[in-house]
């Protein structure tokens, strides 16, 4: 059934409506995070075992609200000798895209992340991608560790 644009059920039926799917990903890397990149940092994410030169991922927090939210968190050496940090959150009842959406709304990020000392959106690419390049500067909860 086709409704005029102006008659009141037409928006509730958009609304009802799923979104249109994102544009398909280019096949060409036009964006300084490669496809490459991606595939490198997901299996940084995904190493079970310690990749070659880097030291194995040590578990220095893991933290749960029961039924609210669990915060995990390791620390290893790479094979260049810096610090790495992986970190995993779990929200229950909560899809990918509210917990991105809130998440990385760096305006409002700092309304409720008091360890965020200041972010500088450095490039915005696809937003159906969620492509976009962000400095974050974050407090410590340590008074004598400086932001960085």
């Amino acid at each position: 059934m086709e409704l005029p644009p102006n008659d009141p059920r037409a928006a509730v039926l958009s609304s009802a409506l799923p979104p249109p799917p994102p544009p398909p990903i280019p096949e060409v890397d036009d964006w300084p995070v490669t496809r490459e990149d991606l595939a490198a940092f997901k299996s940084t994410l995904a190493e079970i075992t310690p990749a070659p030169g880097a030291s194995a991922w040590d578990l220095i927090l893991d933290k749960e609200i029961p039924h609210s939210i669990r915060y995990t968190a390791w620390r290893r050496t790479n094979a260049a000798g810096q610090t790495e940090y992986k970190s995993v959150t779990v929200v229950p009842d909560v899809s990918v895209e509210e917990f991105s959406d809130l998440y990385l709304d760096d305006d409002f990020r700092p309304q409720w992340d008091p360890m965020i000392a200041e972010h500088t959106v450095i490039a915005s690419g696809d937003f159906f991608q969620r492509q976009q390049i962000v400095r974050w500067v974050r407090r410590f909860p340590f008074k004598f560790i400086t932001p960085r």
